[in-house]
């Protein structure tokens, strides 16, 4: 036996319309929030620049020039590796 039946689904328009205003209410309002959140933070981050003494670009500069000179010296020490305390090297 099967369980046919031919009447359509019925929906609530009614409900189906509260509930997409409420979505639509509730998604306006997460973006305001996030711009609100957004704004703040990147008011605090120039806050935060404006009091270094010196830019993070001229930090990270420095940082990368010095991890340079410092990759440079071993592999010039690595180059011309002499024996240490009389070992043997092959």
């Amino acid at each position: 036996m099967t369980n046919v039946s031919n009447s359509p689904i019925e929906l609530d328009l009614r409900m189906l319309r509260v509930g997409g205003m409420l979505a639509g209410a509730g998604m306006l309002l997460a973006s305001v929030g996030t711009a609100v959140v957004g704004v703040t933070m990147a008011r605090a981050a120039r806050d935060w620049m404006r009091q270094l003494e010196r830019p993070p670009g001229a930090i990270a500069a420095d940082k990368y020039h010095q991890a340079r000179d410092a990759s440079n010296a071993a592999m010039q020490a690595w180059r011309s590796a002499r024996p240490v305390n009389g070992a043997v090297t092959r």
